[in-house]
């Protein structure tokens, strides 16, 4: 690691040389680095500008890139490794960081919730991609902006706003709709839209329906997998409880994972009102509901018998459905309070999920509903004068989360109290967070931004009966925090072809209610149980980011971390009334809890490339690596959540009537060998390969993709492709479930 980070900044001083020499600063014409972003600091910027490492996708490269949820358009780019345990998920990690190290936002709204966790969250296919106008993701440390949570970075996901009438025009409609067919899951998506506008006030209604059949893996074998091993197929799908017994059927077609479909379906209504030129209002309402959908990792999981008969684990494990309701209102306003811009945001959410399971030819099925009330606030306010910004604000959380649990008798329908996942009493937690950012453009070459934020975080949790959640010892759980982070970036141009960028930056997380008092099987037979005792965690991160470009022809992005990781939650052996051991839901388990482990370090390195070869035809290459290790004195283990080597090459064709794109590509991934991953946390290598921790680890895979897109007619676009062209069967790393075979489909989007 040392060579590696000498050399690149060797690699780094000939670069700024080189670029010292060259002609003047001039304005950027690359539409990458001229793209307008809204997410770093909260408030419009360009590329060019910016020390943090960021990339968008577009309403057009969404749109391209078709895809059939907002985790799979993630792991398209690139750019973003993507965690399954079943088909109805995805969990996007960014530099090693995953789930409640990472912060979901959507319209300036945090999603993260006191009970997001730190394993795997499927909350991403909760936002609808056909109602983006763009998602920015950005890289490293998002605390300044963005409060708790921010350790890897941040995804903002930017709906579709109402559209007002051109002056002089009275009123006028608009609307599109479009369809989808996918082959390897019989995927069927509909979507619809209606815009109206007049003057002063706009509306826009949207909706999404999608059905998803049984995911289909790939029938070609890997040829990156060893030959003396396989990947987990469910040999056997359970047709529940019928009467007398489960029953467990051959799957004779083991590349087909039964029981993995689902249904969803999104709204999205905003109403705007522009009384002036000085203020605008926006109501915003969203909705994502699910049909129940199978954890298909658990599901392939078997028992052997003393005998030698192996059977299924379980005969159900399912999600219930995966709900998302949001309320907001939005005050924008210019030239008030003596700020050139301020933004006002008041949000409720509410979330619901829910977790079911039996064991096979068991009677007792276990309930766990989990209800959280959210309401936030964002305040800004924005002051441009000389060569400075200014930019202030309050950011407010207020989360309640009630917790339940039953278990049901299948045979006589009885049903009785469980131990519930979190504390059955009252559950909150709370924030209030103020922050200031600065920027100063020192000279046309020089651009630098600084800036804190300061907090109080406070937690609290009560037992009504020990007997459902014997883990306080008879007393509430209260934990108060003050929190902080600091950023400071350096943003120098020293020709019209280059951008060189430094950043130092911290960022902190605050144990939620998950995190420090939920009790859950993390693993087959371990328990883990809670910490009361945890401390936030904090990281310190610094960038060097060097960028080339020339004109719109090439813009190349290099990017090296590092990042000091301490008072890091980690998982290990812990002790539940004095012993290692305790049974739980039928099974005797060995006990794991949440410890603040000494510290961790984590380095890495991405580049990304787009070159327009001729008129006609562009190039794109994506490389992203990422280095951790937990440290415990002079003993290294690896840090969880740590994806291989990854990315995407491809190439695309452009009509010169401007009315088509096609592009032929490769997602790729390297190995991750068995002695890299965390045996005690999230990495899942059990569902790696059939050999598990005994094999080799998670073999690589590269999978061919095509797709195309045309314009018919100005209103009419149709679009075909197929991924995994070759029908490879792999999986992801620490995915439960195989990805998808050959996919065939075809899309048709009509605007009106």
């Amino acid at each position: 690691m040392t060579r590696f980070l000498l050399g690149f900044g060797l690699f780094s001083v000939a670069l700024c040389a080189q670029a010292h020499l060259a002609d003047s600063v001039e304005v950027y014409r690359s539409s990458d680095l001229d793209e307008v972003l809204v997410s770093v600091n909260r408030d419009t910027q360009k590329k060019l500008n910016t020390t943090q490492q960021t990339f968008t996708f577009s309403k057009s490269k969404i749109d391209f890139a078709n895809k059939q949820n907002m985790a799979d358009l993630l792991m398209e780019s690139g750019q973003v490794a993507v965690q399954k345990s079943q088909q109805g998920g995805g969990s996007p990690i960014l530099r090693g960081f995953e789930a409640s190290r990472i912060l979901l936002v959507v319209d300036g709204i945090r999603m993260n919730n006191l009970i997001y966790r730190n394993g795997h969250l499927q909350n991403s296919i909760t936002v609808d991609q056909f109602a983006q106008n763009r998602v920015e993701v950005l890289n490293g440390p998002a605390s300044l902006n963005y409060g708790t949570d921010g350790l890897g970075g941040a995804i903002v996901f930017n709906t579709q706003n109402p559209v007002l009438a051109a002056p002089g025009q009275r009123r006028f409609m608009t609307g599109n709709a479009a369809v989808r067919y996918g082959s390897a899951n019989s995927e069927g998506s509909t979507h619809v839209d209606f815009n109206y506008g007049t003057e002063k006030f706009a509306s826009l209604t949207s909706f999404t329906y999608s059905h998803f059949g049984d995911l289909n893996a790939g029938k070609n074998r890997n040829p990156f997998l060893p030959d003396d091993d396989a990947y987990i197929r469910c040999n056997y799908y359970v047709k529940p409880w019928g009467g007398k017994t489960d029953e467990a059927i051959a799957n004779e077609a083991p590349e087909k994972q039964y029981r993995s479909g689902y249904d969803q379906y999104d709204i999205l209504q905003k109403f705007l009102y522009q009384p002036n030129r000085e203020e605008q209002h926006i109501l915003n309402f969203q909705l994502s509901n699910t049909t129940d959908f199978n954890r298909y990792d658990r599901l392939s999981e078997m028992n052997t018998g003393e005998d030698g008969t192996v059977t299924p684990k379980f005969a159900e494990w399912y999600y219930g459905p995966q709900f998302r309701l949001l309320s907001a209102y939005h005050f924008h306003g210019w030239n008030k309070l003596g700020a050139d811009k301020v933004n006002l945001t008041l949000a409720y959410q509410n979330v619901k999920e829910s977790r079911h399971d039996r064991k096979f030819q068991k009677e007792d099925l276990y309930h766990n509903w989990e209800q959280v009330h959210m309401a936030t606030l964002n305040t800004d306010w924005i002051k441009y004068w000389d060569q400075h910004t200014l930019h202030l604000g309050v950011d407010g959380m207020f989360s309640f989360l009630k917790s339940t649990a039953e278990t049901e008798n299948v045979v006589t329908g009885e049903r009785s109290e469980n131990g519930t996942r979190y504390p059955d009493g009252k559950n909150r937690m709370h924030t209030v967070e103020a922050f200031a950012t600065h920027e100063w453009q020192i000279t046309p070459k020089v651009r630098m931004n600084d800036g804190v934020r300061l907090g109080y975080a406070t937690t609290y949790s009560s037992v009504l009966d020990e007997e459902v959640f014997p883990f306080f010892a008879g007393k509430d759980q209260r934990k108060q925090n003050m929190t902080y982070s600091l950023a400071w970036g350096l943003n120098y141009l020293p020709a019209k072809t280059w951008k060189l960028a430094w950043s130092a930056s911290t960022a902190y997380r605050v144990p939620n209610i998950d995190t420090a008092s939920k009790v859950f099987e993390s693993k087959t037979s371990t328990v883990t149980i809670p910490n009361e005792n945890l401390k936030p965690e904090k990281t310190v991160t610094v960038d060097m980011n060097i960028t080339k470009h020339i004109g719109d022809r090439l813009v190349w992005e290099n990017v090296v971390y590092g990042t000091y990781y301490f008072d890091a939650i980690t998982t290990a052996r812990g002790l539940f009334k004095g012993e290692g051991q305790m049974e739980y839901q039928g099974t005797l388990c060995d006990v794991y809890t949440q410890v603040n482990a000494k510290a961790a370090v984590l380095w890495g390195f991405s580049s990304s490339l787009t070159a327009k070869l001729s008129r006609n035809l562009e190039f794109n290459a994506t490389y992203n690596y990422t280095y951790g290790r937990v440290v415990k004195g002079e003993k290294h283990q690896p840090l969880d959540h740590i994806p291989p080597m990854f990315g995407r090459v491809g190439v695309a064709y452009l009509t010169s009537n401007g009315k088509g794109r096609f592009e032929a590509y490769s997602l790729y991934n390297s190995r991750k060998r068995a002695s890299d991953y965390n045996a005690d946390g999230e990495d899942n290598i059990k569902y790696a390969t059939v050999k598990g921790a005994d094999g080799e680890g998670m073999p690589a895979w590269f999978t061919l993709n095509l797709k195309g897109s045309y314009n018919v007619t100005s209103q009419v676009t149709l679009q075909a492709g197929v991924e995994n062209l070759l029908d490879t069967e792999y999986r992801v790393f620490a995915s439960g479930i195989s990805a998808p075979g050959r996919n065939i489909f075809v899309a048709a989007r009509v605007g009106f």
